[in-house]
């Protein structure tokens, strides 16, 4: 009887036969992951001498997104709930295929998350806004509380709250970060350094003219926002004035500075103005513009300015000057 050797999808060497199917294989960047990791596969297949190279790969993975592929070295397969997962790949050429299964290939952890965050302006000048990022990382945060101390608003539960900060100093933030099962809290202390806007002293008057007697009102023009005035007028009444508007009263002629001090908490700024208010004199000249009178009988009278007029009475001869 003559035996016949079965040479299908294989080759005879030496009488005997060789598969020409190829060999499975891969392997990946990582076989534990945190929940929400991601992983990249490779292919490690190969085929016998003299067969026909591989056409096609079929991943499955379990667990995974996406869970099927047909790329030769599929990227990015993402695993979001712990656990063990088995990991297929099934490889074809001309000849035929081949399948290679890893039970548990892949183990899945629950993360940890750890809350963090930045900002973009570590030394904001009063009034300024505040951008806050949050850069939390270990799981993907599904909610957070922020506080703010010093800032407006003081509280937040968006991700990525602006902040306004209106005083000087220093400020601590904190960050609670959540996710489906954990949280993580985080306090940067001092963190936030608010910077003083400087003030710079000014003012104007009503007027810097004014007659004996006027009362002057002096507007402070200071910019820096400051909080607190101390005025000091020489020759008015009152002399001194911690109104940020006072009104002054200026009896006597003469010349006179005007100081102010303008300040608030880490500012204080000086102005003074020499001889700033000239008062006038309050005296009155006035023209005679008619002029009546009579005498014995006479009346004379005279509409425009008197400036000198004589009679005789009696052999007495008078000039009266215009006053």
């Amino acid at each position: 009887m003559i035996a016949i050797a079965n040479t299908i999808n294989s080759t005879v060497i030496r009488g005997g036969a060789v598969s020409l199917l190829p060999f499975a294989d891969f392997s990946s960047s990582l076989t534990t992951v945190p929940d929400e990791g991601t992983i990249d596969f490779y292919d490690q297949s190969t085929v016998p001498p003299s067969a026909p190279p591989i056409t096609s790969w079929s991943w499955t993975f379990a667990g995974g997104t996406p869970n099927t592929s047909t790329a030769q070295n599929p990227t990015g397969i993402q695993y979001n709930t712990p656990g063990t997962y088995d990991v297929s790949l099934e490889v074809t050429n001309a000849e035929g295929s081949n399948t290679k299964t890893t039970v548990g290939y892949i183990t899945v952890v629950d993360a940890q998350i750890v809350a963090d965050f930045t900002v973009n302006n570590q030394s904001p000048t009063e009034g300024d806004t505040v951008q806050f990022t949050d850069a939390s990382y270990g799981d993907t945060a599904e909610a957070w509380n922020w506080s703010f101390p010093g800032g407006t608003p003081a509280t937040s539960t968006l991700q990525n709250p602006t902040v306004t900060y209106n005083t000087p100093g220093d400020y601590d933030v904190t960050l609670e970060v959540f996710d489906e099962t954990t949280s993580d809290t985080t306090t940067k202390t001092n963190f936030i350094s608010v910077q003083v806007v400087p003030v710079v002293a000014n003012f104007n008057a009503s007027t810097t003219q004014p007659t004996e007697g006027d009362t002057v009102t002096f507007t402070d023009t200071s910019t820096g926002t400051p909080t607190s005035w101390s005025w000091s007028f020489p020759g008015g009444t009152p002399s001194t004035s911690s109104a940020q508007n006072p009104s002054v009263q200026y009896n006597t002629i003469g010349n006179y500075s005007v100081s102010l001090d303008a300040s608030k908490p880490g500012s204080t700024d000086n102005e003074t103005k020499a001889n700033y208010i000239q008062v006038q004199s309050g005296e009155v000249v006035q023209v005679i513009d008619s002029f009546e009178f009579g005498f014995n009988g006479f009346e004379y009278e005279e509409s425009t300015t008197i400036q000198s007029f004589e009679f005789a009475l009696s052999g007495f001869d008078e000039q009266i000057p215009a006053t």
